[in-house]
C-alpha cells in the first residue's frame, strides 16, 4: 500500500514538474557516498534474509548466493554497478544534448509523416552521437581502471578470484604480497590497454560524431 501510494506521487508529481523528479529520484545514487552504496548492496545480497532473495524465494525461484558463488558474484557486481550508471552523470550529459536539439527538425519530420520512430532513429540519435562518443571512451577507461572499490569492501576479490580486477589485482599484488615489480607490469599492461582501446574508439567511432 505504502509502495503503491509512493509510486502514484512520484508519477504525478513526475507529470506537474515535467520530468524533474524523476530526473532527481534517477540522480540519487551519485549523490550516496560509495562505500555506503556497497554495503547497502551487500546487505541486500544477503543469502540469510536479505531483500533481493526474500523476494525471489516468494516468487518461487531458488535464491543464489550471490556474492558467496562463483558464477555468480561477478554479476551481481554488473547488476550494482548498471543501477550506478543509469543515474550517473552520462543521463545529465544525455540531458543536456537532448535540450540543445532544436525542435524545427522534429516539426520538418512530422510535416514529412515521419513516424516517433523515425524521428528518434534519423534525428535523435544522430544529434546525440558527440555525447554517446564522449561516453563511450570515458565508459571504457572508467570501466578498465574501476572495479576495486567494489571488490575491496564486498567480495575482497573473491570468491575465487571471480571479481577480481586489474585495480585491485594491482593493489593486492603491490600492498598486500609486496610484489612491487608485477604490480608495476599489471599497470603498464592497464595503460597500454587503455590506450589501445582509446585509439580505437577515436578511429571507428569518431567519424559518427563528426557527421
Amino acid at each position: 500500500m505504502l509502495l503503491g501510494t509512493f509510486s502514484a506521487s512520484v508519477l504525478v508529481a513526475g507529470v506537474l514538474t515535467r520530468g524533474t523528479v524523476y530526473r532527481t529520484l534517477f540522480y540519487l545514487p551519485s549523490f550516496t557516498s560509495g562505500i555506503a552504496t556497497f554495503v547497502l548492496w551487500k546487505n541486500l545480497y544477503n543469502p540469510h534474509g536479505g531483500p533481493i532473495n526474500l523476494a525471489l524465494s516468494r516468487l518461487g525461484f531458488d535464491p543464489p548466493n550471490w556474492l558467496g558463488d562463483y558464477g555468480w558474484a561477478k554479476p551481481a557486481l554488473m547488476i550494482m554497478a548498471l543501477w550506478a550508471a543509469i543515474g550517473s552523470n552520462n543521463m545529465i550529459l544525455y540531458l543536456a544534448a537532448l535540450g540543445n536539439v532544436s525542435p524545427e527538425l522534429y516539426e520538418a519530420a512530422e510535416i514529412d509523416g515521419a513516424s516517433p520512430g523515425q524521428r528518434f532513429w534519423n534525428i535523435t540519435w544522430p544529434q546525440l552521437a558527440p555525447t554517446t562518443f564522449f561516453i563511450v571512451v570515458t565508459g571504457v577507461v572508467a570501466g578498465l581502471q574501476g572495479g576495486f572499490e567494489m571488490a575491496r569492501p564486498m567480495t575482497q576479490g573473491g570468491p575465487a578470484g571471480a571479481t577480481t580486477t586489474l585495480s585491485y589485482l594491482i593493489f593486492t599484488e603491490g600492498f598486500e604480497t609486496g610484489r612491487l615489480a608485477y604490480a608495476s607490469a599489471v599497470a603498464w599492461f592497464l595503460f597500454v590497454l587503455v590506450f589501445i582501446l582509446s585509439l580505437l574508439n577515436f578511429r571507428f567511432l569518431n567519424r559518427h560524431a563528426d557527421d
